[in-house]
């Protein structure tokens, strides 16, 4: 029942922006696959954060590509300094949760 209200919301994701459909679409995929909702959060979360950097020039302001999107649309696409620090931060948790096992097998050595 659970998963029946929670894949309602899919109609409303926006297929046409990569910088959003590739999260959702990566949460969705990887909650089946690895039988976690918390994994799959992370995925989602991490891809996001790595999405929203990759958007971003050197000098850190938005690539042109993502420039030339915004003067199309009303909705722009998240970039780095839209993203908050708590968001940034939970995304490094769950990149060194991922890694744990390795982790701690290289810090053995």
């Amino acid at each position: 029942m659970v998963g029946i209200l929670m894949f309602e919301s899919v109609s409303e994701i926006d297929l046409t922006r990569f910088e959003v459909s590739a999260p959702a679409i990566l949460t969705l995929m990887a909650m089946p696959m690895t039988f976690s909702i918390s994994t799959g959060i992370g995925i989602g979360l991490i891809a996001l954060t790595v999405i929203s950097l990759g958007t971003m020039n050197r000098k850190g302001k938005a690539s042109a590509v993502t420039e030339l999107h915004r003067e199309f649309e009303e909705d722009p696409p998240a970039r780095p300094r839209d993203l908050t620090p708590f968001t940034y931060a939970l995304a490094i948790i769950f990149l060194l949760h991922f890694f744990e096992k390795w982790l701690f097998k290289v810090m053995e050595k």
